[in-house]
């Protein structure tokens, strides 16, 4: 057996593919947590460090254009699209979609990405929505209802008190 063992240059484009999926899916989840749990900076962090890995394996892969590398640009659209706080990365992703944007006269890559951003922003809101209004604020008049309440227990008790001294 050799020294060094070659690996085969369909299996690398096919980790390549998986890896450019995965990146994009991973940035997808990562603006939903984002968007749950505003307070925690690691997740941007983590936004960051998975869009640099996407532009890094988008220029890598560029070499292989048109045609094996043609899994990128619908990525790339992800990746813009669920990433609107990592400023610098966007405008990476811009550039590499005008460089692939030169492949595919029909397809507008920025376009579909700024469709997808407003589809992505709706169904945040959808999914976050209930989650704001069932934050209930006590007003003066669950006040007042917590004062009947209480009253109405009272008056309870008291009558129960009353009926015991009927019994005996």
């Amino acid at each position: 057996m050799p020294e060094y063992c070659t690996i085969p240059r369909a299996l690398i484009h096919r980790l390549q593919v998986t890896e450019a999926i995965l990146l994009a899916a991973a940035l997808a989840l990562n603006s939903i947590l984002r968007a749950t749990y505003p307070d925690d900076s690691i997740l941007l962090l983590e936004a960051s460090t998975l869009a640099n890995e996407l532009i890094g394996l988008a220029k890598g892969v560029s070499q292989y254009r048109p045609l094996g590398a043609s899994y990128i640009p619908p990525c790339l659209v992800a990746a813009w699209a669920t990433s609107s706080a990592l400023k610098a990365q966007r405008n990476d992703i811009e550039v590499l979609l005008t460089e692939y944007q030169k492949d595919y006269a029909r397809m507008k890559w920025m376009e579909n990405a700024m469709l997808l951003e407003a589809l992505h922003g709706a169904l945040l809101g959808r999914v976050l929505g209930p989650n704001i209004r069932d934050k209930v604020e006590k007003s003066a008049e669950d006040a007042k209802l917590e004062m009947l309440i209480v009253h109405s227990e009272a008056l309870g008790r008291q009558a129960s008190i009353v009926d015991a001294g009927y019994e005996t």
